[in-house]
């Protein structure tokens, strides 16, 4: 997945993936946190 994610860097597409990125960070966060306490 992430793979694919640096593969498809160019351009203004690029930027839209670290959009979706920067959005996904907390998500990962709060899954890394609750995974971590279990």
């Amino acid at each position: 997945m992430i793979t694919a994610f640096w593969h498809c860097e160019s351009g203004s597409f690029a930027m839209q993936n670290l959009r979706f990125y920067r959005a996904k960070q907390p998500l990962l966060e709060r899954k890394t946190i609750g995974f971590t306490k279990h």
